[in-house]
């Protein structure tokens, strides 16, 4: 496999056999490689899209100067928004599944139960 490979070379190119962290990255590598997880539908989420959508935020009021009570008040307003556009997420789900979807019936019927209105698209495009 050629990730096993790339990884040996890296290991054996910087010397570091004895690196107990890095064994220790690579008997979970399953968890955080995406070789190993081609197979599973994760609607094109990563493991580090929450932190990144967070880090985007404060990247805003970085590329300013605000004082701290500043970025407060801007933080505050951003989780506001952001819960509110979840309340409003939450709410479309709950109105019902789009008309097409009982068409098809099934595995879509399920898809748009247990997914919210964004990653059931993204699902139903993968599904079609």
């Amino acid at each position: 496999m050629e990730f096993e490979s790339t990884w040996s070379k890296m290991i054996e190119m910087h010397n570091l056999k004895d690196n107990t962290w890095l064994d220790r990255l690579y008997q979970i590598r399953e968890k955080w490689c995406l070789t190993f997880n081609l197979d599973f539908f994760s609607a094109k989420m990563k493991s580090t899209q929450r932190s990144e959508s967070t880090n985007s935020v404060f990247h805003q009021i970085m590329k300013t100067s605000m004082s701290l009570i500043e970025v407060i008040k801007f933080y505050e307003e951003k989780a506001t928004q952001m819960r509110q556009d979840e309340i409003n997420e939450d709410f479309c789900c709950k109105k019902g599944a789009p008309g097409k979807v009982h068409k098809h019936g099934g595995i879509l019927s399920h898809a748009v139960k247990v997914y919210i209105l964004a990653l059931f698209g993204m699902f139903e495009e993968e599904f079609n």
